[in-house]
């Protein structure tokens, strides 16, 4: 599996800010805790963090690794759950007298590809979304190739105030949104009638 992340420039900042101030020593340690903590049992086979050693601008971490048994096969069909956004605790009340007020700007950057078994094929592909509540936008492609599939995925944060008269439409798109975003991919073996 290849994935590449593209960090906010709030978030690239602390980052850089943290891992700068560690010892030599201490900066091993974390890559080894990180690459443990994405592998799981499995092997990280190249990892790329650019932008740390710069003075300012955006963090990318770029990985391949290796990860055995991740997606099983069970009866010739393997499936790939695309993770989806949680509810989380905001908007959850029945009514608001105050406005909505977001007070910065970040955007989070994924890109990650999945390399499809010889002899297998992809089976289904979830649509695209492409959702927005004038704040938060989700913006997710799957594009498919010969031997693989790209998953790609912009969530972006707006710095904008929201009249409270709009809060039932806000409060609507996060209750819907773990279930529009959670996906799933479909990939079968050659031959399957299934």
């Amino acid at each position: 599996m290849e994935a590449e992340s593209t960090w906010d420039l709030d978030s690239s900042i602390q980052l850089r800010k943290k891992f700068n101030n560690l010892t030599k020593k201490k900066k091993n340690e974390l890559s080894e805790t990180i690459d443990a903590y994405l592998v799981s049992g499995g092997k990280m086979i190249k990892k790329d963090i650019l932008g740390l050693d710069q003075k300012y601008g955006i963090v990318k971490i770029s990985t391949t690794m290796d990860i055995k048994g991740e997606y099983p096969i069970t009866d010739g069909v393997m499936i790939i759950n695309v993770g989806g956004f949680e509810r989380g605790m905001d908007f959850t009340k029945k009514k608001r007298v105050n406005p909505i007020f977001y007070p910065l700007n970040s955007v989070k950057e994924e890109a990650i590809t999945y390399r499809i078994p010889k002899g297998y094929f992809v089976s289904y592909v979830p649509p695209n979304v492409n959702l927005d509540n004038g704040f938060f936008s989700i913006k997710r492609d799957y594009i498919k190739g010969q031997n693989e599939i790209k998953i790609t995925e912009v969530a972006q944060y707006k710095r904008t105030e929201i009249a409270s008269r709009d809060y039932a439409r806000v409060k609507d798109f996060f209750d819907k949104l773990p279930s529009a975003t959670q996906q799933r991919i479909i990939i079968k073996k050659e031959g399957s009638s299934k």
